[in-house]
C-alpha cells in the first residue's frame, strides 16, 4: 500500500527533477557509448554518472533527514510533486 509522506516544495521538486533527468540521460549514454569506441569519453561518462548517482542519493538522504520519513522504499511522483512510501 502506498502512502504520501511528503508534499514537495517547488525548489525540492525542481532539484530532484534535474538530478533524475541527468541520471537517466547518463544511463542512456552508457548504453550507446562503448569503452572500445572511445575510451576517454567512456571514462568521463562513468565518472559523471558516479557523481550524479552520489548527488541523487544525497538528495534522498538530506530529505529523509529533514522530514524524518524513516526506513523504507520511496519514490517521487513528479506529476503530483509528492514523495510516496511503498
Amino acid at each position: 500500500m502506498s502512502k504520501v509522506v511528503h508534499q514537495l516544495k517547488e525548489n525540492e521538486l525542481k532539484e530532484i527533477e534535474e538530478l533524475f533527468e541527468k541520471k537517466i540521460a547518463l544511463e542512456n549514454l552508457l548504453k550507446i557509448i562503448t569503452q572500445e569506441e572511445d575510451e576517454a569519453r567512456y571514462q568521463k561518462l562513468l565518472a559523471d554518472y558516479g557523481k550524479q548517482c552520489r548527488l541523487f542519493q544525497e538528495w534522498w538522504d538530506r530529505m529523509n533527514q529533514t522530514y524524518s520519513w524513516g526506513q523504507g522504499n520511496f519514490y517521487v511522483d513528479f506529476h503530483e510533486a509528492q514523495v510516496i512510501a511503498q
